[in-house]
């Protein structure tokens, strides 16, 4: 019965959505949608995550990590998130709050291990979150919610100020990464 409930929520979403983007175009929406998928076929986009943490920033998503690319990286990386969203959902089973930090815990993860991420990406995490705080506040959520949000500020500081694609030399950085 949870299922079907679950279901047809999900599928009243959906139907939000179209609705909403029925004025602008469905074939519209759809197009922008599918160009901005492989407009940007980088490991990392100026994302503060785990490939520009190992020096892939700007790096081709096709580039190798361990014996495959970071395509498929961030392709298992899917998988196991959406595996462990699952289990995560029966520990919070029967909390108000369950859907806000499934959502936030999925927008986070993905943000850290999938490719062709930018530093805009995570700005859903905390308007999710937030609705988690105020079901569920305490210092330990607070101090991550703080700490994500410290950290999403510099990596967009750190992008509008500094960041300057002309004289960035990704060829260099991720050879060194390598090495």
């Amino acid at each position: 019965k949870l299922f079907f409930k679950n279901l047809f929520m999900g599928l009243l979403v959906i139907f939000g959505m179209v609705i909403v983007s029925l004025p602008f175009g469905i074939n519209n929406i759809i197009t922008q949608f599918s160009n901005t998928l492989v407009s940007y076929p980088y490991a990392s986009a100026n994302a503060y995550n785990f490939w520009a943490l190992i020096g892939m920033n700007w790096a081709d998503q096709s580039s190798m990590f361990l014996m495959f690319s970071a395509k498929t990286w961030g392709s298992i990386s899917i998988v196991l998130i959406v595996v462990f969203t699952f289990i995560l959902s029966y520990k919070f089973n029967n909390k108000p709050y369950k859907y806000f930090i499934l959502s936030a815990f999925i927008i986070l993860t993905m943000f850290i291990f999938s490719v062709r991420m930018h530093e805009r990406y995570l700005y859903p995490f905390f308007a999710l979150f937030i609705f988690v705080l105020i079901e569920k506040s305490n210092k330990y959520l607070w101090l991550v919610y703080g700490g994500i949000a410290a950290l999403n500020y510099y990596n967009t500081a750190h992008v509008l100020y500094f960041y300057d694609p002309s004289t960035y030399e990704n060829d260099h950085a991720y050879a060194a990464a390598r090495n």
